[in-house]
């Protein structure tokens, strides 16, 4: 049991540490003005211009959301985990 506590917490280090390598609120914000730009009245009066934002969008979101998932999954993770602690289970090292 000691070693998969030992395992989820590595794991959790991890993401977090990998997380701030690349500014996640720094692209938080650049999406969101992105899409405030999106809800322009003449947003689309110029195509070049939107299909860039458009471009730009994706490809921050592209690069943000695999790790929004991951760390959303590995807070689910951690909480089941807990929660099998607390309810007196022991967990296996290797499902199946």
């Amino acid at each position: 049991l000691e070693e998969l506590q030992t395992r989820v917490k590595s794991l959790g280090e991890q993401i977090e540490e990998t997380w701030g390598i690349f500014d996640p609120e720094k692209l938080k914000g650049e999406i969101d003005g992105l899409e405030r730009l999106t809800g322009e009245a003449d947003f689309w009066a110029d195509k070049d211009r939107a299909s860039r934002i458009l471009g730009q969008l994706k490809d921050r979101k592209r690069r943000l959301d695999p790790w929004t998932a991951l760390r959303r999954k590995y807070a689910d993770l951690a909480e089941l985990y807990s929660l099998a602690l607390e309810a007196g289970l022991d967990p296996p090292l290797h499902p199946g």
